[in-house]
């Protein structure tokens, strides 16, 4: 029980250090052996920011140059500029290719090196074959290989998007694949599979007519297929890269990573770091409360362990006080023996756990996996771990050495049993303590106050722990009314309070952890299923068109439809099409931003909130917890066809979307209302206020029309849902934007990922998907883990507790043996006595563990700064049903079969 922690701190620990390279290792996985540096994105605009290592970064939002409107080779003269001049640029062109032989594809990021320099840039190991050289020879990593069944000397294709025509390549090599910094997975020659990039700007529209003018030369979709080109450089040569360096490219609009950067980064100015992000309280108080928790729990479960210990030494330590030892030499005696054994399965665990992480990280990489590139060991780490897991078997073994040290030498000597008087007072004290916790805890999590938060958790637990032994006292109150067994196990707990009250608490403190962790994670899938706006049913395909993305696709004369007609023929051979509902949406006026009845931007008309509505405390974001006090301040609720835009719908549409209120909205939308997603939207004259931007005037255009509130979960919005009625009204056009279509059986994901295919080859830009929202099964599967984590965590606890009666209760059963008592009474008796400790142990961890997940999850409530409502308290029953019977069950009925039914024969001391 010492170990196992540790165990899995240090192996844990290591691991995670080993996931993050050293300098030199990075640098090698970003630029080889060769390369001083790499230049990374093209033209990111003025004020570019970046770390040592290129892993953080932004724009400072400076002054300088901005040069987009650069052609890729001037851009190239710039970046030479700024880097060493004994240094030159080596171009790399990559893209994303749909690599296809006749029996797989797979889409795979490619890169094209210039031929005699790829050996020298290439950052990958070759494990087969050679490099390319020539022209359609390619290397792919391990990973495409093993997808596509690809070895040395096969042949494959590659398309860049669907305008191209497919290249055929053949494999000449394999290399090991990705590794931390990332790598491509087919690596080849400049021209091989790629095109050549345009020595154009980056930003068309930074070149007046330029975007147009190029469309029309190329056609759109190969000049998109062009887009998809990104370029970046390596810098080869003899100078390095230096902090300056690397600044000076910023300033032209690129990221470097620079190997003399990455290995020596005291070079970078303070002024140049970034600071770190600041942690919410929430996620202090969380972590804080969770380590302060397992702390405690794992001094009361190793505590009885002590106590078997302690139990069995009585007679040798009745032999030292009879010696003449004090009670400190006594208590020393089993304190050190709790630090010799701590300290000894502390240090074995924690060279167990630095092997096992060692053997993991070689497995990696003989199987040339990069998970771990270096070996790091944090020894204060390891020395904590080890120093953590002395003190807890020391606070563990304090209580059972302070026992031991009081122990009645005459009894002790004599075999006789002699339990210290309990002290009334203590479960009177745990009790003020549980309940002074419940409030500090609760008032700290409403109220952000992390320390509070900690302190009352802490309290609540150790106030439950301590007033256990009262409870036990309290319940041998029913003996009278239990069997022989019963009776003879709770006056038996009652008797021997001091060895039931520590097992007890062991089981609290391991069933009120679990029975947190379940309330917690039921309460975060209610939390993400009640904050997710699902605009579709479960089950049901939606198609969206390519209209929106690509205006040319097709005539814009028409609504869409005829889009939508062709993308339906091609789905109807692909699915099982029984019904399909289409979405028409709000059409922004092509080629210009205000339409011929003045409204600019119709689509983004909006309803006003009701008098009263409004959230009435000034900077919400400021005051979570006024927020929390007034509903009109949350975020609120979701709106219909929320996924399509401001639709426009006879209730065809919204009626076969299936989310909660779609038959309510349907049927207003039917009988000419509109719908609105929050009640705070409709005026008290039942109506809504729709305001509709109008081109020259700072004020909307307001049109007042009768309306219904239908809300659905999620992020509250102003989006509409309007009759064609009323669209017509307000002068705006329409388009068909796709709908969603009902299959006559289930269907996979397999099925739709063919079915895009085929409708992605006459619209290019069309999306579709199977709506797939259920997470159940995963709140199940980890709810499941907690439960079974609470039994085999209860029963150990309890076996502890009949480890340490088994011995001080053979004279009772020799007795009950010697006047005839059946052999079965060992059995029951047994039995009984795991039922006490399960029992009670289990009813008060899992109350104790539900108060702990109600201030966890009120705590969420204002994580981050702000509030959430939907943080809600919610109780897994089920689960914990299941814990509260199946723990003592399983506890007595092991008790039972792994106890002789034969009475033992002792010799009874009388007097």
């Amino acid at each position: 029980m010492i170990g196992v922690p540790v165990l899995v701190g240090v192996a844990g620990g290591t691991l995670i250090a080993s996931s993050l390279p050293t300098a030199a290792t990075y640098a090698r996985y970003a630029l080889g052996d060769e390369a001083q540096a790499l230049v990374q994105g093209r033209a990111q605009g003025p004020g570019v920011m970046q770390d040592a290592r290129d892993q953080g970064g932004g724009m400072s939002g400076g002054a300088g140059p901005d040069h987009r409107d650069a052609t890729l080779t001037q851009y190239e003269a710039l970046l030479a500029d700024a880097l060493p001049a004994a240094d030159r640029l080596v171009r790399v062109v990559q893209a994303t290719v749909r690599a296809a032989t006749p029996d797989a594809h797979w889409n795979v990021s490619v890169s094209e090196y210039p031929p005699e320099d790829l050996a020298r840039v290439q950052t990958s190991p070759l494990l087969h074959g050679r490099l390319p050289s020539a022209a359609g020879e390619v290397a792919v990593d391990r990973d495409l290989a093993r997808r596509l069944r690809l070895a040395v000397g096969d042949a494959f294709t590659t398309t860049l998007g669907k305008a191209t025509t497919p290249t055929e390549v053949r494999v000449v090599g394999i290399v090991a694949g990705r590794n931390p910094h990332g790598s491509p997975g087919i690596v080849t020659t400049t021209g091989t599979v790629l095109p050549a990039v345009p020595d154009r700007p980056l930003d068309t529209d930074a070149v007046p007519g330029a975007g147009d003018g190029y469309v029309g030369l190329a056609g759109g979709s190969v000049a998109r297929d062009l887009d998809a080109l990104t370029t970046e450089w390596v810098v080869l040569g003899d100078a390095p890269v230096t902090w300056h360096d690397v600044r000076a490219v910023n300033a032209v609009g690129s990221h470097v990573v620079s190997r003399d950067v990455v290995e020596h980064p005291e070079q970078i100015p303070p002024a140049d770091t970034f600071g770190e992000s600041p942690v919410s309280t929430g996620t202090v108080a969380l972590v804080a409360a969770v380590t302060v928790m397992a702390l405690v729990e794992a001094v009361l479960l190793i505590g009885p362990a002590f106590a078997v210990g302690a139990r069995r030494s009585e007679r040798q330590l009745a032999l030292l006080a009879a010696s003449g030892a004090e009670r400190r030499t006594l208590r020393h005696v089993v304190l050190t023996g709790g630090v010799v054994i701590g300290l000894l399965a502390s240090v074995v665990a924690a060279a167990a756990g630095l092997a096992i992480a060692a053997g993991v990280r070689a497995w990696q990489l003989a199987h040339h996996l990069w998970g771990f590139p270096d070996l790091r060991v944090y020894w204060w780490l390891v020395v904590g771990a080890v120093a953590l897991g002395t003190l807890v078997a020391a606070a563990a073994a304090w209580f059972p050495a302070r026992r031991a040290a009081r122990v009645d030498v005459t009894a002790a000597l004599a075999g006789r049993r002699a339990e210290p008087r309990a002290r009334r007072a203590v479960p009177i004290v745990g009790l003020a303590m549980f309940v002074a916790g419940a409030v500090a805890a609760t008032f700290g999590a409403a109220n952000s106050k992390t320390g509070v938060l900690v302190a009352g958790m802490l309290l609540l637990e150790l106030g439950m722990v301590a007033a256990s032994g009262g409870l036990v006292s309290l319940v041998a109150r029913i003996a009278p009314f239990a069997g022989v067994a019963g009776r003879l196990a709770l006056r038996d707990a009652a008797r021997q309070r001091g060895r039931t009250a520590p097992a007890v608490a062991a089981v609290i403190a391991a069933i009120a952890g679990v029975s947190a962790g379940a309330v917690y994670t039921a309460s975060q899938a209610a939390h993400d299923e009640n904050a997710y706006v699902q605009a579709v049913a479960d089950g049901r395909v939606v198609l969206e068109t390519g209209l929106q993305e690509d205006p040319r696709a097709v005539a814009r004369t028409d609504d869409g439809s005829a889009l939508v007609a062709r993308d339906l023929d091609v789905l109807r051979t692909a699915l099982p099409v029984a019904a399909f509902a289409p979405a028409r949406t709000i059409a922004a006026p092509p080629g210009a931003d205000v339409d011929a009845d003045g409204l600019e931007h119709p689509e983004w008309i909006s309803a006003a909130l009701a008098p009263g509505g409004a959230c009435p405390v000034a900077e919400p974001e400021r005051h979570p917890h006024a927020v929390a006090k007034d509903p009109r301040c949350w975020l609120g609720r979701g709106s219909m066809g929320e996924g399509f835009g401001r639709l426009v719908d006879d209730g065809t549409f919204v009626g076969a979307t299936g989310v909660p209120g779609a038959d309510r909205a349907a049927a207003a939308l039917a009988a000419g209302t509109v719908v609105v997603g929050s009640p705070y939207q409709i005026w008290p004259d039942g109506t809504a206020h729709l305001e509709i931007p109008v081109s020259g005037q700072d004020d909307p255009r307001t049109v007042v029309v009768p309306a219904v509130a239908v809300e659905q979960p999620g992020e509250w919005t102003d989006q509409p849902v309007l009759p064609p009625a009323v669209a017509a009204r307000l002068g705006v056009s329409t388009e068909l934007r796709g709908g969603v279509v009902t299959t006559s059986r289930a269907v996979t994901w397999d099925e739709v990922g063919k079915a895009v295919e085929a409708v992605q080859a006459v619209d290019e830009n069309a999306y579709l998907s199977l709506v797939d929202h259920d997470r159940s099964a995963d709140t199940r599967l980890v709810l499941l883990v907690l439960v079974a984590a609470a039994l085999v965590a209860g029963i150990g606890a309890t076996a502890i507790a009949l480890a340490l009666s088994a011995a001080e209760s053979r004279p009772d059963l020799a007795t009950l043996g010697a006047v005839g008592a059946s052999p079965s009474v060992r059995r029951r008796f047994a039995a009984s006595q795991a039922g006490v400790v399960a029992v009670l142990g289990t009813t008060l961890g899992v109350v104790t563990g539900a108060a702990l997940g109600h201030v966890v999850v009120v705590a969420s409530r204002f994580s981050g700064g702000g509030f959430d409502q939907y943080w809600q308290p919610v109780v897994p029953w089920a689960p914990l049903a299941a814990i509260a019977v199946g723990v003592p069950a399983l506890a007595m009925a092991g008790a039972a079969a792994c106890t002789r039914s034969r009475l033992p024969m002792v010799r009874r001391v009388v007097g």
